[in-house]
């Protein structure tokens, strides 16, 4: 049976003729994303540079890297790592960062005890954080970290791999527009939680010398 890299798990395993079959499939009509890598003669495999994110992916086939990889084209924000073979969810992709601006303009991070634990509430989008992580202020420096990120930003369709590493070689560049960072903030205003009161046992200490 034909033994693959598992991209999920990133070790290997056997899978039947049906299923590999399969795989192939989705990967050659681009309605899967992940590599599925065949383990067999390393010298009849190839790494790619995948321009995308800046990584070598595993070794592939050289006939399936050539025949298929280096003629993958994708779309891809300039400012992140978001990638798509559909052009439309560059907008959607850009809308998203946008929404989340919004929401969260002027948002600050407050402390208060829900039932007996401390946690961090954010008041743009209400998540709950665990206070003793710190995850609410970190969940507000993302937020602020992708917006100030995507002023100016554009889709640019791309080769997605190439033998060697390198800038992607862009093929088309459409403007998406800015994101908008007026009321953006990371700083807050807390509220320490009220702790409940403890009550102190007092012992009649024995053997005491007046």
């Amino acid at each position: 049976m034909p033994v693959i890299i598992d991209p999920t798990t990133n070790t290997e395993r056997e899978v039947d003729e049906t299923t590999y079959r399969r795989m192939r499939q989705s990967v050659e009509t681009d309605s899967r994303e992940n590599l599925i890598t065949v383990v067999g003669d390393r010298e009849d495999s190839v790494a790619l540079w995948d321009c995308a994110d800046g990584t070598w992916t595993s070794p592939i086939p050289k006939n399936l890297a050539y025949q298929h990889y280096l003629r993958k084209l994708v779309y891809k924000c300039s400012s992140c790592l978001f990638t798509s073979i559909f052009e439309n969810d560059m907008g959607t992709h850009i809308n998203s960062v946008r929404e989340q601006a919004l929401q969260h303009r002027d948002a600050e991070v407050v402390s208060q005890m829900i039932g007996d634990r401390a946690m961090q509430t954010c008041t743009g989008c209400g998540q709950a954080f665990q206070a003793r992580k710190n995850q609410g202020h970190r969940h507000l420096e993302a937020i602020q970290k992708q917006t100030l990120g995507h002023v100016g930003t554009e889709s640019v369709f791309i080769h997605r791999f190439s033998l060697i590493a390198s800038e992607p070689t862009v093929l088309k560049t459409t403007p998406l527009g800015g994101v908008d960072t007026e009321g953006l903030r990371t700083s807050t205003v807390e509220q320490r939680p009220e702790r409940p009161k403890r009550r102190r046992r007092r012992g009649r200490s024995k053997g005491r010398l007046e």
